[in-house]
């Protein structure tokens, strides 16, 4: 009893400390480096500014869009006759905005996990050259280079950054984005680390 009272004990101070230092843990600090192509991960069409940066900073001569699969949300409005933007449109729409060239841009999917992300884009690199620039939130950065070295061949490295433009500050839990973002990661490792996938057809 005792036992299993300190082991409780010891566990929960893990997962506090762990929660604690959660935004030194998910962020990334890798550098950008050359790529084949800029991939910008869907979720949040802010990262296409920080992609616009890195390919005007010559580091790629392609940026590949992702199209995310509709939530039943999405299909309603746009089934209402609303105006509506679907993400990958509204990414394509500020990249061209920022002065990337329209023959620069390409959109894969649709997609519903970095999971799905990650495999469509093997296939699409599949006997080309793949160097691939990843682009996508600093709370996001951690288990995107994970997937995606686990799903990429070693033939296709990949470099994973985050955003600058979307705050994550140490004290997230002052912060509601940021306490949803990090129990969200958090739980997201950790269901990903267990087998846990999302496609939009099953595999």
């Amino acid at each position: 009893m005792h036992f299993f009272l300190f082991c409780s004990v010891i566990f929960f101070l893990a997962a506090g400390v762990g929660l604690y230092k959660a935004p030194s843990l998910l962020r990334l600090h890798d550098a950008p480096k050359r790529a084949d192509a800029i991939v910008v991960l869907g979720g949040n069409p802010v990262r296409a500014f920080h992609a616009a940066r890195l390919y005007h900073a010559g580091f790629a001569p392609l940026i590949y869009i992702d199209r995310p699969a509709l939530s039943p949300g999405d299909e309603l409005i746009r089934n209402a006759g609303v105006s509506w933007i679907p993400e990958e449109e509204l990414t394509r729409r500020i990249l061209l905005k920022q002065g990337v060239a329209e023959n620069a841009l390409r959109i894969y999917g649709p997609t519903k996990s970095t999971a799905e992300e990650a495999l469509q884009l093997a296939s699409l690199f599949s006997g080309k050259p793949c160097n691939l620039l990843v682009v996508t939130s600093p709370y996001h950065a951690r288990r995107a280079r994970m997937i995606f070295r686990d799903v990429l061949p070693e033939s296709c490295p990949v470099t994973v950054v985050g955003t600058p433009d979307e705050p994550f500050p140490d004290a997230w839990w002052k912060s509601q984005d940021a306490a949803r973002n990090v129990l969200l990661e958090t739980a997201k490792i950790l269901f990903y680390r267990l087998g846990g996938r999302y496609y939009t057809t099953q595999l």
